[in-house]
């Protein structure tokens, strides 16, 4: 009998935790190559996301570091830098804590130059087909992640890639966060075929 208790308990401990995400925290990440590191920071208790800041730094020959820029104002779990330490793509979770707010307007993706915010998208500007959204107690996903590019961004590449849960794949110039090519046209031929 008491062998079936673990394997019960542990059963019971992932369905009750498994759709929680855990609270903002402090992390970095490295640029492709690791010449790059930005450190995101949660704002105070309460308005982890909306009082967040982060900084570039470049690692020098020594193994110090030189800051090159920061951010503020806001806080993301999924960032992505470029390989040249200017560039930074934020991509936007929704969190269960914003059930007031209607998800389609939340953050999709917003480009930052150096620091400076150059582009901005909600989901709703990318997700044409609101039903292939997913909702659950975790959050909202809009991204089509076994074809999400990571890492976004390589040496040689000025383009940002993404697709959507409704089969859009977009590509930005991750120097001004403009959509440079999508298929969009192929999607929206999709939606109003017989059947679909």
């Amino acid at each position: 009998m008491k062998p079936l208790l673990i394997p019960a308990f542990l059963f019971l401990t992932i369905a009750c935790f498994g759709g929680m995400r855990s609270a903002p925290a402090p992390y970095a990440i490295t640029s492709p190559g690791g010449h790059f590191v930005f450190s995101m920071t949660p704002g105070p208790k309460g308005k982890e996301y909306e009082k967040g800041s982060g900084i570039c730094y470049k690692v020098n020959q020594d193994g110090t570091f030189t800051e090159l820029w920061r951010t503020s104002d806001w806080y993301s779990e999924d960032i992505q830098l470029h390989y040249d330490g200017n560039v930074l793509a934020s991509v936007g979770t929704w969190r269960s804590g914003d059930q007031e707010v209607d998800a389609k307007d939340l953050l999709a993706v917003a480009f930052y130059n150096k620091g400076k915010q150059v582009a901005r998208y909600k989901i709703s500007d990318l997700v044409k087909d609101e039903e292939k959204l997913v909702y659950s107690e975790g959050g909202l996903s809009w991204l089509e992640y076994e074809l999400y590019v990571s890492p976004a961004f390589l040496p040689g590449e000025e383009v940002f890639q993404i697709k959507t849960v409704d089969g859009i794949r977009y590509r930005f110039d991750i120097n001004t966060g403009e959509i440079v090519d999508s298929n969009k046209k192929d999607a929206d031929s999709k939606l109003t075929e017989p059947g679909n």
